[in-house]
């Protein structure tokens, strides 16, 4: 791939700016300005180590636009790279199999759908030369906002789906949303695994060490279990690992959150979580499949809830996959979105064969849910399939 221009601000028209930058010192300042605005990974906690480990790996060049108005106010930031993909070169978002939300950080109340198709046709025009923009696990809405450039007509909904809600303020609030039997088999689970291992607690990582401690527990714990279920396991991608390894050590105070569950003399059950602001975003739990019979994953996430309403947490954030244990905790369904817009004609070619391969994955998630669906006699536990892949 020839090397990016140097960084440069493009006027788009009398209503908006667009500054197209690609080094990441550059677009440090409107990044800043607007990230209290932004999902976790679109925190510099979590892409600048994506852009330092995982993109010289991938080959994908750093990209960043920034929306501004015409009083150079930032409205809208896009962290992006450019990779050769199918054959062609491709505008993404830097993911690579890690972040389970792409979307851009927009001002609250800056822009409109009809803005962001303005914008859209502005970027369009001030990027370098590529063949086709990507997107992929784009939000249509979060934190009870709508995200305007979700609204984009190429853009498709995703059978996976996003899973958060907004917490209570009592843990009484909490068990009144849930389903009786759902509360009542959570309790009948603490039960058995107190019985089988003694009084359970979860425990909190407090410094490096022990996140590393924790982090290790459960990757240990994840490798077993994807052993067993014959699962790709990301964290056995050594540059994968790394990346984990370099947020978990190196990310601003409270960023990473390390839990495990403390029962007996073992811990069967680990979380691994991201926060920014007031949001707790669950991206892998995994547990000790000697104890599987016990549930400890339900249990820690059922003492997770408790922790996060006593500790005031507005937002808890079960992000991507379609497993069914979500539903147990109320969580509310949210779209994904995904879809190709081709800038050339090459663009255009793979991006028809691309959308008629997502339209078949597509039919055959539909078609298995659907034959779970009439096997179990409950469509609300058919969604079994579409899982991500830091989800778990």
């Amino acid at each position: 791939m020839k090397p990016l221009a140097p960084s440069e601000a493009l006027a788009a028209n009398s209503e908006f700016q667009i500054r197209i930058d690609h080094d990441l010192d550059e677009a440090s300042r409107p990044w800043a300005e607007l990230e209290k605005h932004a999902t976790a990974f679109q925190t510099r906690s979590w892409l600048s180590p994506w852009y330092r480990i995982v993109a010289p790996s991938i080959r994908a060049a750093p990209l960043f636009v920034t929306v501004l108005d015409q009083r150079s106010r930032p409205l809208a930031f896009f962290p992006l790279c450019i990779r050769l993909r199918w054959g062609v070169s491709v505008l993404e978002f830097p993911d690579h199999g890690v972040s389970d939300y792409n979307t851009p950080i927009v001002a609250p109340g800056g822009l409109t759908d009809e803005q962001a198709d303005r914008v859209w046709i502005a970027i369009r025009a001030a990027l370098p030369r590529i063949d086709l923009v990507h997107i992929d696990k784009m939000p249509g809405s979060y934190f009870e906002r709508p995200n305007p450039f979700a609204s984009f007509d190429w853009l498709r909904p995703m059978e996976m789906r996003c899973w958060n809600f907004q917490l209570p303020a009592t843990r009484a609030d909490f068990d009144a949303r849930l389903k009786k039997k759902d509360r009542k088999e959570q309790r009948r689970k603490r039960r058995n695994l107190v019985d089988a291992l003694g009084d359970a607690r979860l425990v909190h990582a407090m410094s490096e060490i022990e996140r590393r401690r924790f982090f290790e527990t459960l990757r240990l714990q994840r490798a077993m279990r994807f052993k067993d279920q014959r699962r790709r396991d990301i964290l056995q991608d050594p540059l994968l690992l790394r990346f984990y390894e370099t947020v978990i050590s190196g990310a601003a105070d409270g960023f990473v959150a390390l839990s495990a569950l403390d029962a007996g003399n073992c811990s069967p059950a680990t979380l691994l979580a991201l926060r920014n602001g007031d949001t707790y975003y669950l991206i892998m739990h995994s547990f000790d499949i000697s104890h599987e019979h016990l549930s400890p994953g339900i249990v820690a996430l059922d003492e997770m809830m408790s922790h996060l309403i006593a500790t005031g947490t507005a937002i808890c954030d079960f992000t991507i996959g379609n497993e069914p244990y979500k539903r147990q905790f109320g969580v509310e369904e949210r779209l994904l979105y995904r879809g190709f817009d081709p800038i050339t004609p090459r663009g255009r070619l793979v991006a028809r064969t691309l959308t008629l391969m997502q339209q078949i994955e597509t039919n055959l998630v539909r078609a298995r849910r659907d034959y779970l669906a009439r096997r179990d006699g409950d469509a609300a536990a058919a969604p079994t399939a579409g899982s991500g892949a830091t989800g778990d």
